[in-house]
């Protein structure tokens, strides 16, 4: 193994430890015109989300949900904005070390 293959095998490594641990809330919707709808007024506010499919575990009721890390986007910022539009949603928080 050359030393490039080396540096990225590390890279990836801590990179998936890094995320692994990462804490995240997913917003999770009972319509793909909701989550639409959530995803057009978080991106005009400028938040930063990423939208993900809704994982099994949590529900089937929707297939789009939108995740967001705490440490970069305000919760309570994303829940009034989606209140304040009237999008029903639901969250799911997930433990450090836990993966949803």
């Amino acid at each position: 193994m050359n030393s490039w293959q080396l540096i990225i095998r590390e890279f990836v490594a801590i990179f998936i430890c890094e995320l692994v641990a990462m804490k995240y809330i997913i917003f999770v919707f009972d319509s793909t015109h909701r989550a639409l709808k959530a995803d057009k007024l978080l991106t005009i506010n400028g938040l930063k989300f990423d939208v993900i499919p809704t994982p099994k575990e949590i529900t089937s009721d929707c297939g789009i949900s939108i995740r967001i890390n705490p440490d970069l986007t305000d919760p309570e910022n994303v829940r009034q904005l989606l209140t304040t539009y009237e999008i029903i949603f639901r969250t799911f928080e997930n433990q450090q070390n836990e993966t949803l």
